[in-house]
């Protein structure tokens, strides 16, 4: 455990994957109160279905995006950007 503490690229890795989480429950907090004060009966489907959606989209996104950096080879100008 201390070895992987101490490893920075991983440490960027969790705060980056902690703020992600974090964000998103904060949203799906807010967007259920949102669809309640709407007068949704069933607030919690909607909220589930828009969680898998984001999930796989993200996957999705994940393999197109590596595709077209592995062919671009482009790696420079996406961790300046990040």
């Amino acid at each position: 455990m201390k070895k992987l503490f101490t490893n920075k690229e991983y440490l960027k890795l969790a705060v980056g994957m902690a703020f992600n989480f974090g964000i998103k429950i904060s949203f799906f907090s807010i967007l259920n109160q949102a669809l309640s004060g709407l007068g949704y009966v069933e607030p919690g489907k909607i909220i589930s279905t828009v969680g898998v959606a984001q999930t796989v989209f993200g996957i999705v996104g994940n393999y197109v995006y590596s595709t077209i950096l592995k062919k671009t080879k482009a790696y420079k100008y996406t961790a300046a950007a990040g």
